[in-house]
């Protein structure tokens, strides 16, 4: 949340948009962005999202043998890790970690640029190696002639090395 440069420390985009929201909901969403930036909390999203979360004695076991937490600090850590998802708003209350968020009625911002989802849809953050994309589906789901679509899109964007965005207007 905060940068240093020259000794001089200054907020971060996210912290700006955090501490200086726009809206309640902008907030929220940069709060569950936030929330799956961190790597270990990435990798614990995408091994969790859409599952109930195990019990925090049995959390701190895993980070404690599959991301090298030290044992004096891993039950501190999976608590952490529990009580950020519910503070951020991404977990039920039967302990299931959220995939995605729905917009029931109001339009809502995605992402700090400005990406906004229309009524009526909801946002499906995909988790990738090097970040999190969304996408926004409408809500009674797609056909197979636009799943093709999406996939072809997508086949256009990868390369051997990397994955580019390609602006559509050049």
């Amino acid at each position: 949340m905060l940068t240093v440069e020259d000794k001089n420390y200054t907020l971060t985009d996210w912290a700006k948009l955090i501490l200086l929201p726009k809206d309640e909901e902008s907030k929220k969403e940069t709060l569950r962005n936030s929330f799956r930036n961190p790597e270990l909390y990435k990798e614990l999203y995408e091994r969790f999202g859409g599952q109930q979360i195990p019990p925090v004695d049995t959390l701190a076991n895993i980070l404690y043998h599959d991301h090298r937490i030290n044992v004096n600090a891993s039950s501190d850590a999976a608590k952490a890790f529990v009580e950020s998802a519910a503070y951020v708003g991404l977990l039920d209350a039967d302990n299931v970690l959220r995939i995605s968020q729905t917009n029931e009625t109001t339009t809502q911002s995605v992402k700090s640029e400005g990406i906004k989802t229309p009524v009526g849809s909801f946002t499906v953050p995909i988790i990738l190696s090097k970040g999190i994309a969304y996408m926004t589906l409408p809500a009674d789901g797609i056909s197979k002639n636009d799943y093709e679509k999406l996939k072809k899109l997508i086949e256009l964007y990868i390369t051997e090395e990397a994955v580019i965005i390609r602006n559509p207007n050049e």
